[in-house]
């Protein structure tokens, strides 16, 4: 009886023990399951933000480049005014019936006005200009006619590109500019009739940034015209062959 009692205990152990160590196997493989996913999911987070730390980065210096490519080129609408002096000169004159006729040259005073667009790059230091000038070139300019005068009133009306190197606060530039100049005759306050001719113009000068806005200009100007003809002095036809104005002036002009 007690022989058996004893085997009976032993086979209850027995069983206590299996049990037990197939229950720390379970637990330890769901540990073991649990450690696995913790760190596969810890990986890949990881992973993820180093991912996107990446990305960002990248497209940081991307946006980081095209703002600083955006900001390379600078520009302002600009308008300007200006006085100066200008000398009138013209060859191949004639009248019909008569014969040549020459312009007696004089300094005139020059007023002018121009608007446009400039643009620097601030990595190279070029500048380009793109403006619209109307400049009044005076009345101190005259057709010897035979026994008479003939006052001219002169404008000019341009469009105008520059390049230039821009030198701290100094920018130096070279242009060229077409348009036309309108040419106004007059014989004892009589008007002889008004015509266009079309023109061209280099051009030279050096801007002086005062401020931001604020600049200040000395321009150097050289027009060249078309023959102007269609002048009536009752029977007379006059005409003014090829004329030629150097002019120069000093402007004071604001940057948008």
């Amino acid at each position: 009886m007690k022989k058996n009692t004893k085997l009976a205990v032993l086979k209850i152990l027995r069983c206590a023990l299996l049990c037990l160590s197939i229950g720390f196997g379970f637990s330890a493989l769901h540990l073991k399951a649990e450690d696995n996913a913790s760190t596969l999911a810890e990986g890949d987070e990881i992973a993820v933000d180093k991912d996107h730390s990446s990305k960002y980065l990248e497209n940081k210096k991307a946006m980081e480049k095209a703002g600083a490519e955006s900001k390379r080129i600078v520009g302002a609408w600009y308008i300007a005014g200006g006085a100066g002096t200008g000398f009138v000169g013209a060859n191949d004159g004639f009248v019909n019936p008569g014969g040549p006729i020459t312009v007696n040259t004089n300094f005139s005073t020059v007023l002018g006005i121009l608007g446009g667009y400039h643009w620097l790059d601030t990595e190279t230091h070029l500048a380009w200009t793109v403006d619209a000038e109307a400049a009044y070139i005076g009345t101190g300019h005259y057709l010897s006619l035979p026994n008479m005068n003939t006052a001219l009133n002169i404008g000019a009306f341009m469009v105008n590109g520059t390049v230039g190197y821009h030198i701290g606060n100094f920018e130096p530039y070279i242009g060229f500019g077409v348009g036309a100049v309108v040419v106004n005759a007059e014989v004892a306050s009589a008007n002889i009739g008004t015509n266009w001719a079309f023109a061209f113009q280099p051009i030279a000068g050096v801007r002086y940034f005062i401020t931001a806005h604020w600049m200040a200009a000395a321009q150097f100007e050289w027009i060249w015209t078309d023959t102007l003809s269609g002048y009536n002095l009752g029977a007379t036809q006059v005409t003014v062959g090829h004329a030629m104005i150097p002019l120069g002036l000093l402007a004071i002009g604001y940057a948008f």
